[in-house]
């Protein structure tokens, strides 16, 4: 039984105990005990008096009832603040249902939400979540799904590998074959020019061909034309065929041929700029050593039964230095190459410049 429904018990006998003394003092005549006033009540007030008391006794046995068959429920401690608002204390006296003194409704402990108040169709005795409770759920929600969202998580962007510094020298090459042209100039020994009568220099062009091994060793080798002049010359009388009919004598000039084979030591490639991505703008110094052959004719161009001389000259061996500088590759490279070739011994020709390109292929 509530603590209420026992306080009205008590006031339903008190009134009870009260109204009855003022019925039998009213009925016999006699004052009431707790009578205040020195009237004595009329016969409506009888009436009403002995109403009052049939009332209370029903009341009263009707309350015994529902306490009897009701256990009587211990007291709630007053609720504290939460973080969620402020619910406030919550009331000493419990309403009863059966009690005819009804209890206003409790409020609210929040205000809905702008979702639970749009929605005409939610039931009112829903119980309604705080809305600072909601929103930190919506926010949570949404930095999780920030975060599934962010690249970061799902997937790693493959980062450029770091950009080398720019010195510094390229790995090396197990195996790699090169071919290239030269152009330059060459110049002979006074004795071999006098003795032949031939030009002492002249102009050079040359194909070269070689392997690498590991960018430290090189093989290789090269010929061309050397274009020197002719100091003892003759003149034929020619029928020419193909071209001007009217030429009847031709002249002689010399050529010389000059090939060699080589065997070298070079540096790896140092990286000076990286041009664009695995390609470094590099260079590297080489040393050939090599034995060389000259030999040179002295004939009337393109004349198939015209007098022709045979220039002795001497072989001799050659050291020659240079530096090249390029794009190397993996796949393919070319580089720029300058080197000058010293002649020694009892060769011929006394020394030799060489300007040219060669192509790589790895």
């Amino acid at each position: 039984m509530g603590l209420r429904t026992f306080k009205i018990m008590i006031r339903c006998r008190l009134q009870m105990r009260l109204r009855l003394e003022r019925g039998l003092a009213s009925l016999f005549k006699r004052p009431a005990l707790s009578s205040s006033s020195g009237l004595i009540p009329t016969w409506p007030t009888r009436c009403s008096s002995l109403r009052a008391v049939v009332v209370c006794v029903l009341l009263s046995r009707s309350a015994l009832a529902i306490g009897e068959s009701r256990p009587i429920a211990p007291e709630e401690p007053p609720r504290a603040e939460t973080s969620t608002g402020d619910i406030g204390e919550v009331p000493d006296e419990v309403p009863d249902e059966t009690s005819p003194i009804q209890a206003e409704p409790p409020a609210p402990l929040t205000e809905p939400s702008s979702d639970s108040a749009e929605d005409p169709g939610a039931p009112s005795g829903r119980s309604q979540v705080p809305s600072t409770t909601r929103n930190s759920a919506r926010n949570f929600e949404a930095a999780r799904g920030n975060m599934d969202s962010a690249p970061g998580v799902e997937e790693q962007k493959e980062l450029p590998p770091p950009r080398k510094p720019p010195f510094h020298f390229l790995s090396l090459d197990t195996f790699y074959f090169w071919f290239g042209l030269h152009g330059g100039y060459a110049w002979l020994h006074s004795a071999e020019a006098a003795r032949t009568h031939i030009g002492q220099s002249g102009a050079t062009f040359y194909g070269t061909i070689g392997i690498g091994l590991f960018d430290l060793v090189t093989l290789g080798g090269s010929a061309g034309w050397i274009y020197l002049k002719d100091h003892a010359a003759f003149e034929e009388e020619v029928e020419v065929i193909l071209g001007d009919t009217s030429q009847t004598s031709a002249t002689s000039s010399v050529k010389a041929l000059n090939t060699s084979v080589e065997v070298g030591l070079r540096s790896p490639n140092f990286c000076l700029d990286e041009a664009v991505a695995d390609t470094c703008f590099a260079i590297h110094a080489f040393t050939n050593f090599g034995h060389a052959w000259t030999s040179a004719v002295r004939s009337i161009d393109d004349c198939g039964d015209c007098t022709s001389q045979d220039l002795d000259l001497a072989d001799g061996g050659f050291l020659e230095p240079g530096l090249a500088i390029g794009l190397p590759s993996r796949n393919a490279g070319i580089d720029l190459r300058g080197s000058f070739r010293q002649y020694f011994g009892e060769a011929a020709m006394a020394n030799e410049l060489r300007i040219g390109f060669a192509l790589m292929l790895f």
